[in-house]
């Protein structure tokens, strides 16, 4: 009795092995041609070194020194998520053809600083300087009228 169970023990497990051998088989069959194999891998890395050398000049091409990963569906929906502010208008430059060549004028340059920096418009307040005696020409002529 014994060894009809052991029997029957053996030709499953004999059955169960035949199977794993010819997946094995199977397994090597495809690897038999190494130069197809070899190939095939060659292809495989020469595809993957394409991507990765369009990813880098795109990279570049940003003005990005990191590695880029490739695209997905998920960052393409995040992308598309996004709603960016519109930035307040800001007032227009003047274009140079009708700017002054001598810059701005006293008034114009002291009261845009006065404005920018909320000083009070004492600087346009007439100078000591411009209140001081006249030239020596200027005194004779008035003189002569008097």
């Amino acid at each position: 009795m014994r060894a009809l169970e052991r029997a029957g023990d053996d030709r499953a497990r004999s059955r169960r092995m035949a199977g794993e051998l010819a997946e094995d088989w199977e397994r090597a069959a495809r690897f038999d041609d190494d130069a197809g194999a070899n190939a095939a891998l060659r292809a495989r890395h020469r595809a993957g070194r394409r991507d990765a050398r369009a990813r880098d000049a795109a990279a570049a091409g940003l003005g990005l020194a990191c590695e880029l990963l490739p695209p997905s569906a998920e960052d393409a929906r995040q992308a598309a998520a996004q709603r960016f502010r519109r930035r307040p208008a800001t007032a227009q430059r003047v274009p140079l053809a009708r700017q002054s060549i001598f810059g701005p004028g006293r008034a114009e340059a002291v009261g845009g600083l006065a404005r920018d920096r909320g000083i009070a418009r004492l600087a346009l307040r007439p100078r000591a300087s411009a209140a001081r005696a006249p030239t020596p020409r200027v005194a004779a002529r008035k003189r002569r009228r008097e």
